[in-house]
């Protein structure tokens, strides 16, 4: 019901994996006039995908989702259909699978 702001506070964040005891890194920083802070982690190389916590000592904490990116190798395009379906209609539809180098992909499956 009711807040104040806290400038020139030291707030100390750290970074853990949810497996973790020990913090993946740690930020100290100092609120500005409007009681606000802003600050960035980069995780060491090799860490562990999966959720990581964000907290302070007494502010709270916030879960994220690290994971991988994987760059897709290829890309499916499909031709509109041109008639009304119904529930249990068996379609053949054709398309396209192509790699990003620019060639065919043959022996692709679809299911």
């Amino acid at each position: 019901t009711s807040g104040e702001v806290l400038p020139d506070k030291t707030v100390k964040v750290t970074l853990r994996h949810q497996s973790d005891d020990k913090p993946a890194a740690t930020l100290t920083l100092v609120t500005n006039s409007f009681g606000s802070a802003a600050g960035a982690f980069t995780l060491p190389e090799g860490s562990k995908n999966g959720m990581y916590i964000i907290q302070t000592d007494d502010m709270g904490s916030v879960r994220v989702r690290v994971e991988e990116y994987k760059r897709p190798n290829f890309s499916v395009s499909l031709q509109p259909l041109e008639d009304a379906l119904c529930y249990g209609d068996v379609i053949r539809q054709g398309g396209r699978l192509r790699s990003y180098a620019g060639f065919s992909v043959a022996g692709g499956e679809v299911w």
